[in-house]
């Protein structure tokens, strides 16, 4: 009856396939392991979160392999573009960090209640990107622990939302949305917050930073450029999602007496009305953050003149403090180095708590910054 069919080259066969296979099973294995290496240990900054699972810790290994992966004009990079992979931008302290450069944003002429970003470097045969319209400047977030802040349930940013001011706290934090083509959804990630899930924001990230394009629903499919589109399958970035949705939050720093009267302070003032140190219950109960994820008008000082979606130019989203300790410049623009000078550009509906610091002892003053300088 002679050999049953196989789909194979007649010079692989079966025992080709196995070699073939297992080569490529070895090689998979030995960039895990190198992996496994450079990881931080889990809870540590960089590393993944306590008590991973063992699949998902090997899924988070393979993808901070493709958080390293650097594209070239051939695998899709460009048109236009800021970086050529996802770990030259979050870089500091630890891959997973926060920005070795900032980008500028921009309101596009077809969208004045949008903002895109500005790609500074273009592939051969194109100009970067150029406007004469309004612009500002952002920095690249941290990534560390914004997994559990992604699994946070929708209803529990809702219940946290005030926009009237009904229970007259002078805070009116309102819950920033998006939508697609069939539903409205609570927008939670990006300085302004537009955009809903993790997945979804980092599919934007690989488009907008890098012009690689992917089957996730994230806006334009095509980029105009040589490389056939999409230029990543979907796979791609699950394994970039499969790294960063188990990142580690940044551990604290040590935690002393003054350090605790500090945060008494900072309860004391108001800063935790928006900074919160908890959010939701149960098994989604998020630690650490302090933040509300809503949006606040936090006064003209720290207006970026843009608007974007329901953000207007003094409105962000309350910025997770965790990490605090590892950043060299703070604040959306990296545009101040002291926490003093930071606190002091706080106005809107912050006002009165900064105007309360200022007013605070010199002693309890100091307390408030150590507990600060702890996150």
């Amino acid at each position: 009856g002679g050999a049953p069919e196989t789909g194979l080259p007649a010079a692989t066969g079966h025992a080709g396939l196995r070699r073939a296979l297992t080569r490529s099973r070895a090689a998979l294995l030995g960039a895990l392991w190198d992996e496994a290496l450079a990881v931080p240990a889990p809870g540590m900054i960089g590393g993944p979160v306590r008590g991973i699972p063992t699949e998902r810790w090997l899924a988070f290994l393979d993808g901070r392999r493709a958080f390293h992966r650097s594209f070239d004009v051939a695998a899709g990079l460009g048109p236009f573009f800021n970086a050529a992979s996802c770990a030259s931008c979050h870089v500091t302290p630890v891959p997973g960090g926060s920005g070795g450069q900032t980008i500028t944003v921009y309101t596009p002429p077809d969208d004045a209640r949008d903002t895109r970003g500005l790609r500074a470097a273009a592939i051969p045969g194109h100009t970067p990107e150029r406007t004469d319209g309004a612009k500002a400047t952002r920095r690249t977030p941290p990534l560390f622990g914004l997994g559990l802040l992604d699994a946070l349930p929708d209803a529990t940013l809702a219940a946290l939302a005030d926009p009237d001011d009904q229970d007259v706290d002078g805070l009116r934090g309102r819950l920033s949305e998006r939508s697609d083509r069939d539903h409205t959804y609570p927008a939670r990630f990006g300085h302004k917050a537009n955009d809903w899930n993790l997945r979804r924001f980092m599919a934007g990230a690989l488009r907008d930073e890098m012009g690689i394009t992917s089957p996730v629903p994230r806006g334009p499919h095509t980029d105009g450029d040589a490389a056939a589109d999409p230029e990543q399958p979907t796979r791609y970035v699950d394994r970039l999602h499969a790294f960063v949705a188990w990142l580690a939050p940044p551990p604290r720093g040590p935690v002393d007496d003054a350090v605790r009267a500090g945060e008494a302070h900072f309860d004391a003032l108001g800063c935790a009305g928006c900074h919160r140190a908890s959010l939701g219950e149960g098994a989604s109960r998020v630690v650490g953050a302090y933040t509300d994820l809503l949006l606040h008008d936090v006064g003209p000082k720290l207006s970026d003149g843009l608007t974007d979606n329901l953000a207007g130019p003094s409105d962000w989203r309350t910025a997770p403090l965790w990490g605090l300790r590892f950043r060299p410049r703070l604040l959306h623009d990296e545009s101040e180095t002291a926490l003093v000078a930071v606190i002091r550009r706080h106005g809107g509906e912050a006002r009165a708590s900064a105007e309360a610091f200022d007013a605070l002892p010199g002693p309890k003053r100091a307390e408030l910054l150590r507990f600060l300088e702890s996150l």
